[in-house]
C-alpha cells in the first residue's frame, strides 16, 4: 500500500465520523456499524501487505545491523591487536632505547674514566720528563761549572808563567 493509499484510507476514515451523527453535549457520535465494519475488513486486507513488507524491511534492516555489528565488532578486535602488537613494540623499542642509553652512559664513563687516566699518565709522563732534563742539565752545568774553573785556572796559570 502506497502512502498516498493510506491518506486515502484515513481521509474516508475522517469522512466516516464527519458524516455520522453527533450526539450534543456528549462530544460523541454515532457511527453506522455496517460501514465501520466494511471499513476496517478493507483497511485490514490493504495494511497487511504494507505490514509484510514493513517486516521484510525489518528484518532486512535487522540483518543489516547484525553484519555492521559483527564488522564493527571485528573491526575493534584486530584494531586492539594493532594497539597491542603497538605497545609491545614501543616496549621493545623503549628497552632497547633504554639498554643503549646505558651502554652509552657506560661508554662516556669508560671513557672519561681511560681519558682522565691518560692524562695523569701524560702529566706524570711529562713531570718525570721536566725532572729528568732538570737533573741532567744541572749535571752538565756543573760539568761545564768545572770545566769553567779548570779553564780559569789554566788562564791564571798561564798568566802567572807569562809575568816577567
Amino acid at each position: 500500500m502506497s502512502p498516498i493509499q493510506v491518506l486515502n484510507l484515513i481521509d474516508r476514515l475522517e469522512n466516516i465520523i464527519v458524516t455520522s451523527r453527533h450526539l450534543p453535549l456528549l462530544r460523541r457520535v454515532l457511527v453506522e456499524e455496517e460501514r465501520l465494519a466494511a471499513f476496517i475488513d478493507e483497511m485490514r486486507v490493504a495494511v497487511p501487505e504494507d505490514v509484510k513488507k514493513a517486516q521484510e524491511l525489518l528484518k532486512g534492516a535487522d540483518a543489516f545491523i547484525d553484519r555492521a555489528q559483527e564488522e564493527a565488532n571485528n573491526i575493534v578486535i584486530e584494531a586492539r591487536r594493532h594497539f597491542e602488537a603497538l605497545v609491545q613494540e614501543n616496549q621493545v623499542t623503549k628497552a632497547a632505547q633504554e639498554k643503549a642509553a646505558e651502554i652509552i652512559q657506560e661508554a662516556e664513563s669508560r671513557a672519561a674514566s681511560i681519558t682522565t687516566k691518560a692524562q695523569d699518565e701524560a702529566r706524570s709522563r711529562r713531570q718525570e720528563a721536566d725532572q729528568y732534563a732538570l737533573d741532567v742539565l744541572r749535571r752538565v752545568e756543573e760539568q761545564l761549572n768545572s770545566i769553567a774553573v779548570n779553564i780559569q785556572k789554566g788562564i791564571e796559570a798561564l798568566e802567572q808563567q807569562n809575568q816577567p
